[in-house]
């Protein structure tokens, strides 16, 4: 005896498919969210919590629902077109365009619908239209994609092969001349909304699709290369804080070296999020930056380094040795250079020009606490 469903009728081709609930995480996450507990339904007599309800549900209905053929008749929207012979007639399903490349689906493809039935009461929903073969019993249909909620992908194949051509075929023509005639918006394909037509659908649902992450500026190349930078600067300045007042020093060195792991974190993930959320406008400058950036970086680290290394900087030879270590750094960038870049500095000699000031600058640096002091 199942809990959800009604046991005075049978499915003529019950799915038999188990549950995979880590596939039903994808499609409805809420069910599985740190909140679902908190939703409460008085069935039979106690109250239930109704994310638990759904799960039982959507686990039986795979197990015992009637197995039909489904079509996807369309990938720009996706849209799957599930069969049901007791209406003899489609719903349309709409689904996240991200299932195309995780099922390799294109227009065609073939899946199994795991249905069940309400019961008729002189009508039929709006969105169903019923062919001439309809019993008239159901007036509506609840269906969900087994190849969606399943791993058992021996019993889908063994399923699809059972299905006649004939099914196929009426399954794809249907859903095409739904799609061709525009006769209703697709339902929701998730199998908490299927059996609604999109209008009853409540108006603060999540969108299928995912959210696209927001757009970032391409300031945040040097936002996150100058942050890394400025945290290898403070952790420098811990260290030789530590010489001095190892409280201080120890307090530092654990600031800094936190801030230091995050800010590495955020680094290592700038090129997956640049490739995937800085427009293509913006792409083009990403080299400039990474140059420009990436010449600061290396004057300010050898500036900070020659403040440690060489205390109050007296004297000639540590200086120069700064000077020296900036200058033939960035002078090695030049090959790197982007075609803007190219026309501002076509040459190694002007190239060289802007490396000596690079050089000046982390010298300078290197006496910032000795002016600010």
């Amino acid at each position: 005896m199942t809990k959800t469903l009604n046991d005075d009728t049978q499915a003529s081709h019950p799915g038999g498919f188990p549950l995979s609930r880590a596939k039903l995480k994808l499609l409805q996450p809420e069910l599985f969210g740190p909140l679902s507990w908190i939703g409460w339904d008085w069935e039979n007599g106690k109250p239930q919590n109704r994310a638990s309800i759904w799960l039982t549900r959507i686990e039986e209905q795979l197990l015992f629902g009637d197995s039909r053929a489904a079509v996807v008749v369309s990938t720009s929207p996706l849209l799957v077109a599930a069969y049901t012979d007791e209406i003899d007639c489609v719903a349309l399903l709409r689904f996240s365009r991200r299932f195309i490349s995780e099922y390799n689906l294109e227009r065609g493809s073939r899946l199994v619908t795991v249905n069940t039935y309400e019961f008729a009461d002189g009508s039929y929903e709006t969105d169903l239209k019923p062919g001439p073969e309809s019993y008239g019993t159901y007036g509506n249909v609840f269906p969900m994609i087994a190849d969606f909620l399943t791993d058992d992908v021996a019993r889908l194949a063994e399923r699809k092969l059972e299905i006649s051509e004939d099914e196929w075929r009426r399954t794809e023509t249907l859903g095409q001349s739904y799609r061709r005639e525009k006769y209703a918006r697709p339902r929701d394909g998730r199998p908490c909304w299927s059996f609604l037509p999109a209008e009853r659908l409540p108006s603060d649902l999540p969108d299928i699709e995912p959210p696209k992450p927001a757009a970032i500026s391409i300031l945040e190349v040097p936002k996150r290369i100058l942050m890394l930078v400025f945290f290898i600067a403070m952790l420098l300045w811990g260290v030789f804080k530590a010489n001095v007042n190892s409280r201080a020093g120890v307090f530092a060195l654990a600031v800094f070296g936190s801030m230091l792991v995050i800010s590495i974190v955020y680094l290592l993930r700038l090129p997956r999020d640049l490739k995937t959320r800085v427009s293509i406008r913006e792409a083009h400058s990403l080299k400039k930056s990474y140059m420009w950036i990436g010449a600061v970086a290396v004057s300010f680290l050898l500036g900070v380094a020659g403040e440690v290394i060489f205390a109050s900087l007296r004297g000639f030879w540590p200086n120069f040795a700064i000077w020296v270590s900036a200058f033939l750094t960035t002078l090695a960038l030049y090959p790197f250079r982007d075609d803007e870049m190219k026309r501002d500095y076509p040459t190694l000699k002007s190239w060289a020009v802007l490396s000596c000031l690079w050089g000046l600058l982390s010298v300078g640096l290197a006496h910032l606490s000795d002016w600010l002091s």
